[in-house]
């Protein structure tokens, strides 16, 4: 899986101390996922301290590759 960060998608990943590693899981392996406007999806996961969501979009013609346009705790 390759995954692409939006300037803002970066600094909301350092700002809540997720690793890269982890974002690429959530997207792997959600507890819940769906569709959002704009063709985006988002991707959810729980953990101890809250629920992690992941906004991205599929780009490319690899449908492994991913640009991520933020991150934040539910």
């Amino acid at each position: 899986m390759k995954l692409c960060f939006t300037h803002h998608a970066q600094s909301q990943v350092l700002a809540r101390h997720v690793t890269m590693s982890c974002v690429a899981d959530i997207i792997r392996r959600p507890d819940f996922y769906g569709d959002m406007a704009g063709s985006a999806m988002f991707y959810r996961k729980r953990f101890e301290n809250g629920t992690l969501e992941v906004v991205c979009k599929k780009i490319g013609k690899n449908q492994n590759e991913y640009l991520v346009l933020t991150v934040y705790f539910l």
